[in-house]
């Protein structure tokens, strides 16, 4: 064990290379690798279960959905503003009335429906032009927006993932990990330059050099 632990010592510097060199392939690789989250893709094609579901696919939609919500807003823009989210080409529906559900002190939630499941591209339309809308008119500080449209899980658990690796290895003994998992954040599109995004800062990247 002794000579073990005096080989790691004495070959730590090697070892920083491998594992740099390790990290920057496995970064590069990440963007090949495909993952398949729907498990109705592994079922035989000859199966019940899978024609059941073919079935249901056809019989039932699931349409997009999203959650506005706007603070330091009047009952009455907030009904004009849903009125006018529900002409947009693509929105089945967008709800709102004078209940506690919908408009509490100064605050509104429009419940808007889609006329097609999240990965249609009329979603994805018709949220643009629902976010164009709202810019317009009101400070983006007092909006939120929650919805699955245009939306890559995948993606967002892995940034949230890699992320965490970053603040790990921002507090190790080797900044060049640091700035080597920052790197790759920046190289995926998961982290951009801006100061006060994720807390991972042009600034703090930076003041670590």
């Amino acid at each position: 064990m002794h000579k073990l632990a005096k080989l790691i010592i004495d070959s730590r510097k090697i070892i920083l290379v491998l594992f740099i060199a390790a990290a920057c392939m496995s970064a590069y690789t990440m963007r090949l690798t495909t993952v398949q989250n729907d498990l109705y893709q592994f079922l035989p094609a000859e199966t019940e279960t899978r024609r059941g579901l073919k079935a249901m696919d056809g019989e039932f939609i699931t349409f997009a959905t999203a959650d506005l919500m706007i603070e330091h807003i009047s009952y009455d823009d907030a009904l004009a503003l849903s009125q006018d989210i529900a002409e947009i080409g693509g929105v089945r529906q967008a709800s709102f009335d004078d209940t506690q559900e919908h408009y509490r002190s100064g605050t509104a939630l429009i419940n808007i429906s889609f006329a097609a499941p999240s990965s249609d591209e009329i979603c994805t339309q018709a949220l643009d032009a629902i976010k164009s809308l709202v810019d317009a008119r009101f400070d983006a500080d007092n909006v939120k927006l929650y919805t699955e449209v245009g939306t890559d899980f995948s993606s967002t658990l892995l940034g949230e993932m890699l992320i965490i690796g970053a603040h790990f290895v921002k507090t190790s003994e080797h900044p060049c990990l640091y700035h080597l998992q920052v790197y790759s954040l920046l190289h995926q599109g998961l982290l951009y330059p801006i100061e006060g995004h994720h807390q991972l800062t042009q600034y703090d990247y930076q003041h670590n050099d």
